[in-house]
């Protein structure tokens, strides 16, 4: 990518103009979620649909039943709860953001489309025809007419008593659940739709608990109520008969019906299976106890798929319903805490999810295709030739062999000291240098993989990240500030110096020359001289604005990973006088960064990030083009400036360019910052708030694709 500017001097004002903007000078290319948790899931064909919460609608590829494979996602405003399929389109029930319409027909780039905001909060909804029926809470039920997708509009409703919390649809009537939480008891209530403006409730059958879900087949409607499962004669809908009862030991949540056997998700106690051929007499016939929690079930022939809340997608083999068997999973609830990249792949510590292995060949597509359970909390990650090494907090360091990135496999590990909280890890040579949050600077010989040896431990204050450079390991101690430490003898490292004057927690280092980047939690990046080791004496700071948590350097540029704040680029040509020139405010939460190329790989929580960074990417030198390109107005009757360029077709050098955006700066002619990009982001005016008696510079910057 290139750059290069149009500048021209404004003769009236100029002041900061505050434009909101969640990036500058970075782009993202790829983005890949985790789950939060999977609360509901759909099986259509070769792909099961599932809600996960904060983390949106995943799509994932369940043709071979031992290895599904999410392929696909789409963030939601608000938790995704459940979800129903129909034709090209996924409707999701999205909490206090409503119904949302999702285009699946690619699933591996799933679009979201449409959404109507209902009045309340949206647990379920049901899709029949050309109609989608939402359970609302306090609002009821509303019928929306979806026949166009991108445009969903209310078309009905019906008032309830209490919070309506799931709906089926059978034919012209809607099974609605309403819960009365004063009195702590639900409903079943029976609505005609037969005219889906006027829904009318025909009967309301009391239950003693809340009814979390109800299911139709035949003449028959299953409700989960959290301790059981009720069936329920449906024959005459205006007469309903209650038929039998099982008391399940979980919390009866979901529930699926395939022949004689109903398939109960039951919470803690996994999978139920449910002879279900006299509806009076409801017999257990086996059980499945998966890893999790249970909440969502979907049966497609003699597999059943279950949303196990914190364990992920299981899928289950019920040819023997005396005898459900595993035949895989997906497990990706986790959050990104660090990367490492090599090659086409990237290995992400993700705390209770382990070691995840991430195909990046393609940026814009990252996609998850193995990975390697820890017993710990992964919280950093290294990799030296076939081996990745992960810093796994109370689990120790757990040594992974992935010569085969798609089936990496533990070969080693070691535990550390009792109360052990590994944090970080650094590998040179023989040896793994590891950061111990408990107190500890672990010295570990590596020299076989299978079985690490711990050969020299140092006292610390709460070591959280390391970096080693020649005989030296810099050491971010936490609360203890940055150590200097000798290891020309690794058995016998000693402390040569240590910079503590700012008080924070220093969670990372990366060291380039003489000198130490630091990310030092509120008090943001630190640069340390550590040309001297014994004596590290601060040389500049920059506070960014949110929490620093990860930072690695390259050529002139530090990169941020401020928690909150995203990805922050911080221009440190002059380390005593540091400057911000890009950010990307990103999806979750920026926990570290790894940086190979023109691309930027950010563990970012329940998200990990690829981000164009070529902005910053040493680039060859231009001639300014012409100033008089740009023209600025002032509009006295507003008091605004608008900004007005003609489109840039080439560079300086006279290459043809294809623009992806252009970025306004001003300054006073020696320092240029930001005011905003324009939207969309080829657009060729801009327009802006001056603070009165100003003078100075405008320039525009074009950034080629």
């Amino acid at each position: 990518m290139k750059r290069f500017t149009i500048s021209m001097v404004a003769g009236i004002l100029i002041g900061q103009a505050a434009i909101a903007q969640d990036s500058l000078n970075v782009r993202r290319v790829g983005l890949f979620s985790f789950w939060e948790y999977a609360y509901d899931v759909e099986v259509v064909g070769d792909y099961a649909y599932c809600a996960t919460g904060i983390t949106g609608l995943h799509i994932v590829n369940v043709s071979n039943s031992s290895r599904p494979i999410d392929v696909g996602f789409v963030n939601t405003p608000e938790p995704a709860l459940r979800v129903d399929v129909a034709g090209e389109f996924a409707y999701v029930a999205n909490g206090l953001s409503g119904l949302r319409v999702v285009n699946i027909s690619n699933s591996a780039s799933p679009e979201a489309v449409g959404a109507y905001d209902t009045p309340g909060f949206v647990h379920d909804v049901a899709v029949s025809g050309n109609l989608a029926y939402v359970a609302d809470d306090t609002n009821g039920l509303r019928v929306v007419d979806i026949s166009t997708p991108s445009i969903p509009a209310e078309i009905g409703f019906y008032a309830t008593d209490g919070e309506a919390r799931a709906v089926t649809v059978s034919g012209s009537y809607a099974y609605l659940t309403d819960y009365h939480y004063d009195e702590e008891y639900g409903v079943l209530r029976i609505l005609d739709i037969s005219n889906p403006a006027a829904p009318v409730s025909i009967v309301a059958l009391n239950t003693p608990n809340m009814v979390l879900s109800v299911a139709v087949a035949g003449q028959f409607a299953y409700v989960t109520d959290g301790i059981g499962m009720r069936v329920i004669d449906v024959t005459d809908p205006a007469v309903p008969v209650p038929m039998g009862f099982y008391n399940s030991p979980g919390q009866a949540r979901g529930v699926a019906i395939a022949g004689s056997n109903a398939y109960l998700a039951d919470g803690i106690t996994g999978l139920r299976v449910i002879d279900v051929s006299n509806p009076a007499t409801l017999i257990a016939v086996g059980f499945y106890d998966t890893p999790g929690n249970a909440y969502g079930v979907a049966v497609v022939g003699d597999v059943v798929y279950v949303a196990d809340f914190n364990a992920g997608l299981r899928v289950v083999d019920v040819a023997v319903g005396s005898a459900p068997i595993e035949l895989g999973f997906l497990d990706s609830q986790g959050s990104a805490m660090a990367v490492a990249v090599v090659g086409n792949y990237a290995y992400v510590a993700a705390d209770a999810a382990g070691l995840r292995v991430i195909d990046v060949s393609t940026p814009a597509a990252p996609m998850e295709v193995g990975f390697c359970d820890t017993p710990g909390h992964a919280r950093g990650v290294a990799v030296a030739g076939n081996y990745a090494y992960v810093a796994d907090y109370e689990g120790g360091l757990r040594v992974i062999d992935v010569s085969d990135p798609l089936w990496p496999a533990e070969v080693g590990a070691i535990g550390m000291a009792e109360y052990a909280a590994i944090r970080g890890v650094a590998v040179a040579g023989i040896y793994a240098y590891v950061a111990d949050a408990g107190g500890v600077f672990w010295v570990l010989d590596i020299t076989d993989p299978a079985a690490p040896l711990d050969v020299a431990g140092l006292s610390t204050t709460g070591a959280m990240g390391v970096a080693v450079v020649g005989n030296l390991a810099y050491l971010a101690d936490g609360g203890g500030g940055l150590r200097v430490i000798d290891i020309s003898e690794p058995t016998a490292p000693w402390q040569i110096g240590i910079y503590d004057h700012v008080s924070d927690v220093y969670s990372a280092v990366a060291v380039v020359g003489d000198y130490a980047y630091v990310a030092a939690g509120y008090s943001g990046l630190l640069v340390i001289d550590v040309g001297n080791p014994a004596t590290p004496a601060l040389a500049g700071y920059y506070d960014t604005p949110g929490v620093a948590s990860g930072v690695v350097v390259v050529e002139n540029y530090a990169y941020v990973a401020d928690y909150a704040s995203g990805l922050r680029v911080i221009d440190i040509t002059s380390p005593t006088s540091l400057v911000p020139v890009g950010y990307y405010d990103t999806p979750g939460l920026a926990w570290s960064a790894s940086v190979v190329g023109d691309l930027a790989y950010v563990a970012d929580n329940h998200f990990f990030g690829i981000y164009d960074i070529s902005y910053f990417a040493p680039h060859p030198p231009s001639v300014p083009a012409a100033p008089e390109s740009l023209v600025v107005r002032y509009d006295p009757d507003f008091e605004l400036l608008w900004l007005s360029w003609a489109p840039v077709r080439f560079d300086t050098l006279g290459a043809e360019i294809d623009v992806d955006h252009y970025v306004v700066m001003k300054g006073d002619g020696t320092r240029m910052d930001s005011v905003g990009v324009p939207a969309p982001h080829d657009t060729t005016y801009f327009v802006d708030t001056p603070a009165m008696n100003r003078h100075g510079v405008y320039q525009v910057k074009a950034v080629a694709r």
